[in-house]
């Protein structure tokens, strides 16, 4: 028992000191105000699928056509209004040929908080509510989106990294399905 102890005291001092522990614990490193993010999003990705009573899993890369229906690439946009404090949104078409044709859309607008675990890696949780389409062989079909993600950014340049993290998108309307996963995209900051 007091080696699992000694075991967990140091993994904890490990965790401190690799997110940049400070003393001063009432002040966070956030992102500047005027700070604009441009991002690849949903690059790959997998989900659990939820909806009509079964569970399917979809992953893909650089494309949809898999069983989440809302993990396809995006554009995605976001400014710091104050320190910390994002707005913005993504945007996505898709298109494949499967099944006689089906295209995809999405416009989603977001709020989000940024804020410095390390040197290297921010956390970034957002979320917000959009619309999500999608048109095959003819038959549309599109629903309000609550989307919530909690992404890492790993800054492997200045200006430049990895954003990785989980993902929650709950159909609101047409019974459209529940998706959770997790997601893969690239990003760039300037100021």
């Amino acid at each position: 028992m007091k080696k699992f102890i000694q075991g967990l005291v140091a993994v904890g001092a490990f965790a401190a000191a690799s997110v940049g522990y400070s003393s001063d614990a009432s002040a966070l490193d956030t992102v500047d105000k005027g700070t604009v993010v441009i991002a690849a999003e949903r690059m790959t990705g997998f989900a659990l699928v939820f909806g009509g009573g079964d569970v399917e899993i979809g992953a893909g890369f650089l494309t949809g056509g898999n069983p989440a229906p809302y993990n396809f690439p995006r554009i995605g946009g976001d400014y710091f209004i104050i320190d910390g404090l994002s707005l913005g949104g993504n945007l996505g078409v898709n298109h494949y040929s499967a099944g006689g044709g089906v295209t995809q859309w999405a416009i989603l607008p977001r709020v989000g908080y940024a804020f410095a675990l390390s040197n290297w890696i921010d956390f970034w949780p957002r979320g917000g509510f959009g619309w999500y389409g999608v048109d095959a062989g003819g038959v549309t079909n599109d629903t309000a989106v609550l989307t919530l993600d909690g992404n890492f950014l790993w800054h492997i340049f200045e200006h430049v990294g990895v954003e990785f993290g989980p993902q929650l998108d709950v159909g609101l309307a047409n019974n459209q399905a529940t998706t959770l996963g997790g997601n893969v995209g690239l990003f760039m900051n300037f100021k």
